[in-house]
């Protein structure tokens, strides 16, 4: 059998591992924010919700509603 250089077989893996990774990043990111626009934008009240700086979201009553773990 033919068998691909040691150097070209580490290309190709790191290559493969990059594009796996960037697809996932981006996709986590596409979450993150469709996630953030929901609990920004309260339907219900029609209220907009602020962001703290330390990631935690309360609404304008000052009711925490959510903490930013990433």
């Amino acid at each position: 059998m033919w068998k691909l250089p040691k150097l070209l077989n580490l290309t190709i893996g790191l290559v493969k591992n990059f594009l796996i990774h960037t697809v996932q990043k981006m996709l986590l990111s596409m979450i993150r924010l469709s996630y953030s626009l929901l609990l920004i934008f309260d339907k219900k009240s029609g209220q907009f919700k602020k962001w703290i700086a330390n990631g935690v979201i309360k609404d304008s009553d000052s009711k925490i509603i959510a903490i930013d773990i990433g």
